[in-house]
């Protein structure tokens, strides 16, 4: 099935699901295998957002000394230009083909309250 989520959301989600999956209290492996799957139809996404996030920072920031590159927090210019495009990224929408999760895939399986909000927007109603 496809639903469309922005990008905030998918990072958002991407966390929680490394969270659940890293957890070693939750040993439902039939769950795992289905996070995995769907961290898997989020790779490309948060890729992009990664390579569009560093290229914003060369583009505002400055090189130091030692070749890191990094905006300086005291131009407020580039600060303001940095966060503009960041928010404009963070509200694009993307299309994803996932499979949401059931309640009873997730309840009751040992995940964290924070878990079960972080992967609420994947969650069938």
């Amino acid at each position: 099935m496809d639903i469309t989520l922005k990008l905030a959301t998918i990072l958002s989600v991407n966390d929680a699901l490394k969270q659940v999956i890293d957890d070693e209290a939750v040993t439902d492996v039939a769950l795992k295998f289905k996070l995995l799957t769907i961290a898997k139809t989020l790779e490309n996404p948060v890729a992009h957002f990664e390579l569009l996030r560093n290229e914003k920072i060369k583009e505002f920031g400055q090189e130091d000394a030692q070749g890191t590159i990094a905006i300086d927090i005291t131009d407020s210019t580039a600060m303001q230009s940095f966060r503009e495009a960041m928010e404009t990224l963070m509200d694009a929408e993307v299309t994803l083909s996932l499979t949401k999760l059931k309640s009873q895939e997730v309840f009751n399986k040992g995940l964290s309250p924070e878990a079960l909000v972080g992967l609420y927007e994947i969650m069938e109603e």
